[in-house]
């Protein structure tokens, strides 16, 4: 699996901030990345959707028309590695 430095950083911030589950998801928005301008909310969409196939995230509830993510326990026992 061949994960870049920025999908780890996704990774913890859905971990650090308790996303779990479907109903407790975290929109592009919110994501501590897009509030430091690291990456635009598209560029943070692909790296989510990569994070998906790979089963470490999945989509949670809709938020509105914004889609909502959370950490998968494969992400979890993936992240506790870092």
């Amino acid at each position: 699996m061949s994960l870049t430095k920025i999908d780890i950083i996704i990774l913890k911030d859905l971990y650090k901030k308790d996303k779990y589950s479907f109903l407790e998801s975290l929109k592009i928005k919110d994501f501590l990345i897009i509030e430091q301008k690291v990456l635009k909310e598209n560029s943070l969409y692909k790296r989510l959707e990569k994070l998906k196939k790979l089963d470490l995230v999945a989509k949670g509830v809709k938020d509105g028309k914004s889609s909502t993510y959370y950490i998968t326990s494969n992400g979890i026992e993936f992240i506790k590695e870092y």
